[in-house]
């Protein structure tokens, strides 16, 4: 199933598509001045590297080498440890896990050195996703419990739901333990629901229907993807929640709304303004 179920990644925002992000993107460039060496422009350039990760994730990962330049000029270790994070989220959208590895283990080196509890259970939890993405399930369990201790010692709902859905995932990944999985997604939903975490509703309700759908518990399936398309509307997710409803739609039988679910994903596709090669990897 790994093909298709997914670790959540850890963010500083969500990976919305609306173009009033373009907004945002404008103003941060006309914020950032070259002949100014200070905190405010590595907090900028970190920003604008964030905003950039889902369209143009080359350009983000430039943003975030001028942040970690200058967070080192400046020895601003916390710009220092969100640079080499948003460098990673870079290449991870690209798919170059090695490179994501290394940045991010690097930055989980600094956040440990500033105590930063909270970035150490950002960067355990995404580098748990990496081990799952190369099929280290092991040592991605070991990585998401980490991040979960962390989150709940924090009380941190969001985090804990993170980790909760990770869980869940890698035990998504074998036929055997899909009882487990859906076991843990159940303990994520409701948190991710009171704290109104649609990124965490979305991942969490696209993995359950996956499971219903390879079950071939249709009705089920469809109540989930229905709600992971609420969820993820707006993001770069929404082609593959669409995609998984087509499915669902195709093994009842009811080829219309299975039409008419294409429709929708081929016009999206076409207008998006998320890089291509990750909108592949959503769907296949």
């Amino acid at each position: 199933m790994k093909n298709n179920i997914f670790g959540l990644i850890l963010t500083i925002i969500s990976v919305s598509i609306v173009y009033s992000q373009n907004n945002q993107i404008d103003s941060l460039r006309n914020i950032i001045d070259p002949k100014i060496e200070d905190t405010i422009q590595v907090n900028t350039l970190n920003a604008l590297s964030v905003e950039l990760i889902n369209s143009n994730p080359q350009e983000a990962i430039s943003c975030g080498e001028k942040a970690k330049s200058l967070s080192e000029k400046l020895n601003f270790s916390k710009g220092l440890a969100y640079a080499l994070k948003n460098i990673g989220m870079g290449y991870y959208y690209l798919g170059d896990y090695l490179k994501v590895f290394e940045y991010w283990q690097e930055s989980l080196l600094t956040f440990e050195t500033l105590h930063d509890t909270l970035g150490i259970a950002n960067i355990v939890n995404n580098l748990g996703v990496i081990y799952f993405n190369q099929g280290d399930n092991a040592k991605a369990i070991e990585y998401y419990l980490t991040s979960l201790q962390i989150s709940e010692s924090l009380q941190d709902k969001y985090r804990i739901a993170t980790a909760l859905v990770n869980i869940g995932s890698v035990y998504s990944d074998n036929i055997n333990t899909h009882d487990d999985a859906l076991r843990y997604y159940w303990m994520a939903l409701p948190i991710s629901e009171e704290i109104g975490s649609n990124d965490a509703i979305g991942t969490c309700t696209d993995n359950i229907g996956e499971i219903y759908l390879l079950r071939n518990q249709l009705d089920s399936a469809q109540f989930y993807f229905e709600k992971s398309l609420i969820a993820n509307a707006n993001t770069v997710y929404l082609p593959h929640s669409l995609n998984l409803l087509g499915k669902v739609f195709e093994k009842k039988g009811d080829y219309k709304s299975a039409f008419t679910i294409r429709k929708k994903l081929f016009c999206l596709l076409k207008d998006s303004t998320v890089n291509t090669k990750w909108l592949r990897r959503l769907l296949a």
